[in-house]
């Protein structure tokens, strides 16, 4: 038992350590404060836009209450609730009366705020390729757009549920308090976890975008009632800012708002590398080499085969996480090795018997070193072992095949799939 727990405290201990490093690489910090300028420009648009389209349709009137509620609840502290709602009602009167010009700047304003997030998410996800223009604005509008239906939608059935549910209930008080308490993490992961899918131009696992999106809804909770206990016992920007303290506290709260959204997309980017360390202790640290051979010898075999696997089955075959793969696939694609074919399929260009291991190895940032005047004989010496080594690896990859490496007679096959 004490064994089980010693690892699970290291398991959590290194994904904790993992997470940090990411959103620390990723200055999230920083592009927090970016994004909470932008949104302060984009948000009353893009409720706009949102309330506009309910009014459009009359059977959607219990949604859009619905979306109200949920927005005054969740996304906005309580003492800039209805300054927002007031500016939100005000705003969403006078869009009809709004020109050509004036509601094309509505929607360039909107679709400002998506293209930063979609900017932001695949950075972290590490996404090398954009979309398509035409993908891109067909996600966006989904986002702006069906986003609010579903969330109006879902809160109506989940409203209906929640009723039928205290009425079965009815006689035992704390059931009713926690379905209460718990209900809002619930909307607020799965939304979030729709945000993790579809934004980054990457295969997200739906397990993953949970674990993501109940961290984030789990860390909105805690913010608002920090946040609200905060404001209620040190009082300081009412006594500065007087009538005028909504806004730095509403700013505040944008900006607390994308760090607990970007630490949740943060915790899903590195979901697959933390298992990847658990499953496979090869590709520790300095496991590029391997996982490249793995990629190499999955592409010969495929092209043996006439087939041209997409990065999403190389994925599935050799068990690495995909912008890894994606990036040793650009690495190799540099000089040649690797091509990039249509649709979405990768075909090894150079032939086993003449891609020499110390070819790969110098690809990926290890070279030898020729001792220079003024060397100090550490470094001549640690110089002359590296060449030995060079020396070494200069052999065919066709050459280490199981018959001829013996190696690999403790090793399993590269080709094998990765292993659940």
């Amino acid at each position: 038992m004490l064994p089980r727990i010693d690892n699970a405290l290291r398991r959590g201990s290194q994904f904790a350590r993992l997470v940090a490093a990411r959103f620390a690489d990723d200055r999230c910090v920083q592009v927090a404060g970016n994004l909470t300028f932008t949104t302060l420009l984009a948000l009353v648009p893009l409720f706009t836009i949102a309330l506009t389209l309910f009014a459009a349709f009359p059977m959607f009137q219990d949604w859009s209450n619905a979306f109200k509620v949920f927005l005054l609840t969740t996304l906005v502290p309580e003492v800039s609730g209805k300054v927002i709602t007031v500016y939100m009602q005000q705003f969403s009167d006078n869009a009809g009366k709004l020109t050509a010009v004036g509601l094309i700047f509505l929607a360039v304003t909107a679709l400002m705020l998506m293209v930063n997030i979609e900017r932001v998410f695949n950075g972290i996800w590490r996404a090398r390729r954009n979309r398509s223009v035409v993908q891109r604005l067909v996600m966006y509008w989904t986002t702006i757009t069906v986003g609010p239906l579903l969330i109006g939608a879902s809160l109506s059935l989940t409203s209906w549920l929640v009723t039928e549910s205290m009425q079965s209930v009815s006689g035992v008080r704390g059931a009713q308090e926690l379905l209460l308490k718990l209900l809002p993490i619930v909307l607020n992961g799965a939304a979030f976890a729709l945000l993790y899918i579809m934004i980054p131009n990457r295969r997200v696992l739906v397990k993953d975008a949970l674990v993501g999106g109940i961290t984030a809804a789990v860390g909105f909770e805690v913010m608002k009632r920090g946040f609200g206990v905060y404001v209620m016992l040190f009082p300081t920007y009412d006594l500065i800012y007087g009538t005028f303290a909504t806004i730095p506290i509403f700013l505040l709260w944008i900006y607390l708002s994308w760090l607990v959204v970007l630490l949740g997309a943060v915790v899903v980017a590195v979901l697959p590398h933390w298992r990847m360390g658990a499953r496979q202790p090869l590709f520790g640290d300095g496991g590029a080499l391997y996982r490249a051979l793995r990629l190499i010898e999955l592409l010969h075999e495929a092209r043996l085969q006439s087939q041209t696997p997409t990065v999403s089955q190389l994925v599935a075959r050799s068990g690495i996480p995909e912008e890894e793969v994606e990036q040793l696939l650009e690495t190799m694609n540099a000089p040649g090795w690797a091509r990039r074919v249509e649709p979405a399929g990768w075909v090894l260009v150079r032939d086993l018997q003449t891609l020499r291991l110390v070819e790969l190895y110098r690809l990926l940032g290890v070279r030898s070193y020729e001792a220079q005047a003024g060397d100090g004989e550490l470094v001549r010496a640690a110089g002359g072992l590296l060449a030995q080594v060079e020396q070494e690896l200069d052999v065919p990859l066709g050459a280490l095949s199981n018959g001829n490496d013996p190696a690999n007679a403790a090793e399993p096959s590269l080709s094998q799939p990765a292993r659940a």
